[in-house]
């Protein structure tokens, strides 16, 4: 019966993350940027994206080199696309990073 509960309990838990992380993306627009990455915060969860200040999702899903990657992976000087989702005026949060190849050019840029 224990098991049972636990089991129960953490199927929950999965359930109402899931939904938290749904909310949060119908809940904020969501956006495309690209630029050159200037700074990085890895226990900060942050990053300096072309003179602007985003944090990044921890579950964000990041792509190097065409494979799946890691934030840590990431690198001053390195160009990105990025999707992120506008909180407020000054909060903006990364959910999708993808390496842009050093021979393409970024036209914000």
């Amino acid at each position: 019966m224990l098991i049972r509960n636990l089991f129960l309990a953490a199927v929950l838990g999965v359930l109402v993350a899931g939904a938290a992380s749904a909310q949060d993306s119908s809940e904020f627009p969501l956006k495309t940027g690209a630029g050159i990455v200037q700074s990085l915060d890895y226990n900060g969860s942050s990053m300096i994206v072309s003179g602007y200040s985003y944090d990044v999702a921890l579950d964000a899903k990041v792509e190097i080199g065409g494979t799946f990657g890691a934030f840590t992976m990431l690198k001053p000087g390195m160009k990105v696309r990025i999707d992120y989702l506008v909180k407020s005026a000054s909060s903006r949060e990364i959910v999708l990073i993808e390496e842009i190849p050093s021979g393409y050019r970024i036209p914000e840029v």
